[in-house]
């Protein structure tokens, strides 16, 4: 249950609960991301070793594997690239949420949050952020090893259809 706010002169507004709720959430998840630095590593890891399998692939078979990609002037290592970048959304998507409670029943704090007086539907959406952000910030780390580390031309990319591709995934 919520108190009225009293709006003083100059004063910014406070926060809802439930917003203050989902930011303390993020906060939690934020800083055990930082405190487990093999994990920030793991996923680093992860993100080259798949990048460079695509990319001696490529190197290996390249135009003869996919010819269709040649009217569009973009090599498979581009497009496997894009594939499992966006990969990550899908997999936030089927199964972010039951990991996210298994993760929490596994760390002991999933008595914890539902002990509190949340919202059942505060704590869900805190946790489908929390994976959302997880899960764009692989995203970037794709494009930014796939363009850095392996070349990827990415100028060419049309940034209002990507931002419609991902306003519809996420």
């Amino acid at each position: 249950m919520s108190t009225p706010s009293v709006l003083v002169a100059g004063a910014a507004p406070s926060l809802s609960t439930e917003f203050r709720c989902i930011y303390a959430y993020l906060r939690k998840e934020w800083l055990l991301q930082l405190s487990y630095g093999f994990s920030l590593l793991s996923t680093t890891f992860g993100v080259f070793t798949t990048l460079a399998t695509f990319f001696f692939i490529d190197r290996l078979f390249g135009r003869q594997m996919t010819p269709e990609l040649a009217p569009f002037g973009a090599p498979y290592f581009a497009y496997a690239m894009v594939g499992n970048a966006f990969l990550a959304y899908v997999g936030t998507a089927i199964g972010g949420l039951s990991r996210r409670i298994g993760a929490e029943q596994s760390l002991g704090t999933l008595e914890v949050l539902v002990g509190t007086p949340t919202r059942r539907w505060v704590l869900m959406l805190a946790m489908a952020v929390w994976n959302t952000i997880y899960a764009s910030a692989e995203v970037a780390l794709f494009f930014l090893v796939g363009g850095v580390g392996f070349g990827v031309d990415l100028s060419r990319i049309n940034w209002s259809a990507l931002g419609a591709v991902l306003g519809l995934v996420v």
